[in-house]
């Protein structure tokens, strides 16, 4: 949910969606350590009352002016576990732009395939027009010795075609490189000359 305001700018709500342990809160710890000292928000934490186990981070990016506007950037790592997708659902409120995130581990891809369609059915419920949404797959864990093919990834899990990246999060590989996609794809809905 892009929000505009005279002091602050523009900010977008993107999240970071993916199955438990597949790397979404190592993006937002890579992302962090790059910005410059006095530029970051500490990386935040939050566990909603009632679900105190589901546990997810948030990380707000000011990226500076983009012709002529302040632009910041609020980013958000889903709880991955299977029994907390109405913390997920909420997350999903009001989003500009998606990360999926998945392991390449071959024991991880079930999972993967099960968080992906859970968004997918999520994004629909809440009426959004999935065919503007900015989504892009970081195919996480590429360093596995055991990894899976891009291509077998790629059949189970992108099946509409979008960006997808190789990335191995805790060493910051591919971590930029999926957020700038993600951001220019998002400047490409927000532009007012790309309308529909």
């Amino acid at each position: 949910m892009t929000r505009r305001s005279e002091t602050t700018g523009l900010t977008c709500k993107v999240v970071y969606y993916g199955p438990g342990l597949a790397g979404k809160t190592a993006n937002l710890r890579r992302l962090h350590a790059r910005l410059a000292t006095e530029r970051r928000d500490p990386l935040a934490e939050h566990a909603p009352r009632r679900r105190p186990e589901a546990v997810f981070e948030s990380l707000r990016l000011p990226l500076g002016e983009v012709r002529g506007v302040r632009l910041h950037f609020h980013l958000w790592s889903v709880p991955g576990r299977l029994p907390l997708r109405e913390v997920r659902r909420r997350l999903l409120r009001g989003v500009d732009g998606i990360v999926f995130v998945a392991d390449s581990a071959p024991d991880r891809l079930p999972a993967a395939v099960a968080v992906a369609e859970e968004m997918w059915r999520e994004l629909a419920a809440l009426k959004v027009d999935v065919a503007r949404l900015p989504i892009v797959l970081q195919y996480n864990k590429r360093d596995l010795p055991d990894a899976l093919p891009i291509e077998t990834l790629e059949s189970a899990l992108n099946l509409d075609g979008r960006d997808s990246y190789p990335a191995v999060a805790e060493t910051g590989e591919g971590v930029v490189e999926t957020f700038r996609a993600l951001g220019r794809q998002i400047f490409h809905v927000l532009d007012p000359g790309n309308a529909r």
